[in-house]
């Protein structure tokens, strides 16, 4: 008489002694269209980086001297009037806290490139006013600290004659108004005996916005393609 054997039930349909099914009817290697294997939790970060495309040169500014969205403010807290010791990383507004402080510039950010790839000079042109400011800096490349002084030297120059008479009648009222008001303002240190000068010219357009590549605009006042390639535009805004 044949023995009676009770059949035993496995959660998963089969013997832990046999062999498991294939998870798909194709081996993974051989499917048309593999599927990857689920990554484990919690899931990696992908890596932080950017390449640019093969062939194409980087361009930009460094983070200080970055042109910002048109709704926001820009990284350096910087006006011309004031020495270049004077400019500031502008503090970022935290929900919790009222107020933002300003804070100095760290060597870092002063000595960090100013534009990308790197070049031993530069020559910077502007909207605000009608001359170009030549930028040297050193082997390994202008730096942010080389645009800072560069920009304010200059504009600490007495405006010349053929500069004066460029301007209209409207626009030189202005600058005259722009000089009373530099002259008077409090820690200034100007004096009137001096004359006026080029950052007057700028007249309330004192604030620096930053450094952009505006080919349209840098084609209209430099014609030899060579100085074009290292001309960058100053926009400035409001102070």
């Amino acid at each position: 008489m044949p023995s009676k054997t009770h059949p035993t039930w496995y959660p998963y349909g089969y013997s832990p002694m046999e062999e498991a099914p294939p998870l798909h009817p194709y081996p993974y290697h051989h499917h048309p269209y593999p599927y990857a294997h689920p990554c484990p939790y919690p899931y990696p970060y992908p890596p932080f980086e950017y390449e640019p495309p093969p062939g194409k040169p980087v361009t930009g500014v460094c983070p200080l001297l970055d042109m910002p969205p048109s709704d926001e403010k820009p990284e350096i807290a910087y006006d011309v009037r004031s020495p270049v010791s004077a400019a500031r990383r502008r503090g970022h507004h935290h929900h919790y806290f009222r107020h933002h402080q300003d804070e100095e510039l760290t060597a870092a950010e002063k000595n960090a490139p100013a534009v990308y790839p790197t070049t031993s000079h530069l020559l910077i042109i502007s909207r605000a006013f009608p001359w170009g400011i030549k930028v040297a800096g050193s082997s390994s490349g202008v730096t942010c600290d080389d645009v800072l002084d560069a920009v304010h030297a200059a504009l600490q120059k007495p405006i010349t004659p053929s500069e004066w008479w460029i301007a209209t009648p409207e626009q030189r009222k202005k600058v005259v108004a722009a000089f009373e008001s530099n002259c008077s303002a409090e820690k200034s240190g100007r004096e009137r005996k001096n004359g006026i000068l080029r950052v007057d010219w700028l007249c309330d357009h004192t604030l620096i916005l930053g450094l952009e590549k505006d080919k349209e605009f840098i084609g209209e006042r430099v014609r030899e393609e060579k100085v074009a390639k290292d001309t960058w535009v100053l926009a400035l805004t409001k102070g």
